[in-house]
């Protein structure tokens, strides 16, 4: 196999990783039967899940939705529920294992109130502009 050069394009950086080569073995055929590149194939997957990830931490550091979430999801009876719905069965090691993630997802104290003090300042000026200026 002779090793290909290319030139990159404008714009896109070039990052060296080290991954396990029964791994670069099945991304290359995913990207082969997609007619991809290895490059654009895992450029996409890369793109996607920082994507997802990023909406996750978002989601978990909302002043309002992240302690509504990490409680939800620290009850281990919200956990089997939501199993159930998806069809899964989950064993009391992965209900074990799912809830010590989440408690790994708890966000630093100070940033959680930072955020909650500023949406208590927007809902105070919501407040007021709704009653005429008097905060009640």
């Amino acid at each position: 196999m002779a090793k290909q050069t290319a030139e990159k394009p404008a714009g896109k950086m070039v990052l060296s990783i080290t991954i396990d080569p029964d791994l670069v073995r099945r991304v290359d055929e995913l990207a082969d039967s997609l007619g991809q590149s290895r490059s654009a194939f895992i450029s996409r997957l890369v793109k996607e899940g920082v994507d997802s990830e990023g909406d996750a931490i978002r989601a978990f550091q909302h002043p309002v939705i992240g302690p509504a979430l990490l409680k939800a999801f620290s009850d281990r009876e919200v956990i089997k529920g939501i199993a159930d719905v998806m069809g899964e069965n989950l064993t009391d090691q992965q209900l074990l294992l799912f809830r010590q993630v989440m408690n790994g997802l708890t966000p630093p104290v100070e940033l959680v109130r930072k955020k909650r003090r500023a949406v208590v300042a927007v809902l105070r000026k919501s407040v007021k502009r709704k009653n005429g200026g008097q905060a009640k």
